[in-house]
């Protein structure tokens, strides 16, 4: 899958446009010389089959090309590296949130008798997924402005605008967190909860902790509708086993029987459900990225489009498919120590 979707990004780009582009500033004046120059250096005067074993090599050994965004040659890993920090902080905490929620949810519509409410759940789960997430993002922020604005306009003190979380990771007004993190005086991680509590600097944990919970609630609302009615389909299933019987004829109580034995049985379809979730909330992230002005990768695949910077969004393409390949290897391997009989 990473050798094919590699594959088609090179060849989409490099049919998009003259290859030469992606070696050279945007303010660079070409001549004949140089561009003959230019074509010999890079290989870009030899068949493409021998240019896309080249440019797997190179990616083999860490060079993913340069990125000209903003008029400076910047390596793509170097860009990569920056901005993945933040997009995996605001999806694991995504992720958490919708299995927190999504599977009890899922469990409880199981096990829920009543017709009215079992109908009416699923109206909201049906209505929650037809929204489009970055829709929702543009609403909330919305909302959020229009709270601070009003709070500002009514205590007359428009400083309480700085504070609102609608956009980036932090308050970005320049003398919130003199001398700090943010000024790379301190070692960082890139995750900003984490470097926060390790500076420490609790406001700032504060503040980041307000603009990260928005955009993941956000993100982790459609994902968990579905997995809410995938667990429930699953749950549902197992709870019609003989095993689910005897266990009730025994008289065992319904709560052991519910999560001691159905749910550790429905515990590898949950997880298949979980990996296809991580796959849309990779989706969703971009997009509310894009919203909330998130310095992610959502944002630099926006960034690299704008200035249509191919080997950003090659880069971007073949990363992403590496987390998304990464991650089923993942969950293939934690079906054995799920369920036993596979590993036989």
């Amino acid at each position: 899958m990473l050798f094919g979707i590699s594959f088609i990004t090179w060849f989409l780009s490099d049919i998009a446009g003259d290859p030469l582009a992606a070696y050279v500033t945007p303010n660079t004046v070409l001549t004949e010389e140089l561009e003959a120059e230019l074509r010999e250096r890079y290989g870009l005067n030899r068949p493409w089959p021998v240019r896309f074993l080249d440019y797997i090599l190179n990616l083999l050994k860490g060079d993913w090309g340069n990125s000209y965004i903003g008029g400076r040659e910047v390596p793509v890993l170097k860009h990569l590296q920056n901005a993945f920090p933040a997009t995996i902080e605001l999806g694991l905490t995504a992720m958490i949130i919708t299995v927190i929620i999504g599977v009890p949810a899922g469990v409880y519509t199981a096990t829920e008798k009543r017709p009215k409410v079992n109908i009416l759940l699923k109206g909201v789960s049906i209505t929650g997924m037809s929204i489009p997430s970055f829709l929702l993002a543009i609403i909330v922020q919305y909302l959020i402005i229009q709270v601070f604005f009003t709070i500002a306009l009514t205590s007359k003190d428009s400083f309480i605008m700085n504070w609102a979380p609608y956009h980036f990771r932090y308050n970005i007004w320049e003398l919130t967190y003199p001398n700090r993190i943010l000024f790379g005086l301190l070692p960082t991680t890139g995750f900003l909860m984490i470097d926060s509590l390790l500076a420490p600097d609790l406001l700032l944990f504060i503040d980041a902790f307000f603009h990260l919970i928005t955009p993941a609630l956000i993100i982790a609302f459609s994902q968990i509708l579905i997995i809410s009615r995938m667990t429930r389909n699953a749950m549902v299933e197992v709870l019609k086993e003989d095993y689910i019987l005897l266990a009730r004829a025994k008289g065992l109580p319904e709560k052991i029987i519910i999560y001691r034995h159905a749910l550790k049985n429905a515990a590898a379809q949950v997880t298949t459900i979980v990996s296809i979730v991580f796959a849309n909330l990779l989706t969703g992230v971009i997009f509310v990225e894009i919203v909330y002005d998130w310095p992610g990768l959502g944002s630099l695949m926006l960034a690299g489009v704008k200035s249509l910077d191919m080997p950003t969004i090659n880069g971007f393409v073949v990363f992403s498919t590496l987390i998304y390949v990464l991650v089923n290897l993942a969950v293939d391997i934690l079906y054995g120590l799920i369920d036993p009989r596979i590993r036989n």
